[in-house]
């Protein structure tokens, strides 16, 4: 089966979008720690259904901590998430790198300093290990 001009076009288009989306909710998030998807929604004027996909993929990539529960518009509980955040300067600079399940490597590109945190597999943040050298 060969692809048309327009699904290439259309996937480039989506993709860059999606980017674009990834960079605002993590910026609004960085500035609301504690953050609920619902939030994000109301604040980015987004769809629950464009917030939902974005906070995912930062937090598998872990870009995003949950680091708590938050009250949703209806009362119910939802996530709290935060950007992940280097203990030494407070920096959200950072890049990260999977060292294995649930175990990410992070360099803060502020201070030079290096971490790893451990999260859960809902990407819940269960320990910051401050010893890597």
């Amino acid at each position: 089966m060969s692809m048309t001009v327009t699904s290439i076009e259309a996937y480039y288009s989506i993709k860059k979008c999606s980017a674009q989306k990834c960079l605002e909710v993590r910026q609004y998030v960085e500035a609301n720690p504690g953050s609920t998807n619902e939030d994000i929604a109301a604040a980015l004027n987004m769809k629950i259904q464009s917030v939902t996909p974005r906070t995912r993929e930062l937090k598998v990539n872990g870009l995003l901590w949950i680091t708590g529960k938050g009250k949703t518009a209806s009362g119910r509980n939802g996530y709290a998430m935060s950007s992940a955040t280097c203990p030494n300067c407070m920096s959200t600079k950072l890049e990260v790198s999977r060292e294995g399940e649930g175990m990410f490597g992070y360099y803060c590109y502020t201070c030079g300093h290096r971490f790893r945190a451990r999260l859960s597999e809902n990407s819940e943040l269960e320990e910051v290990i401050d010893d890597v050298q």
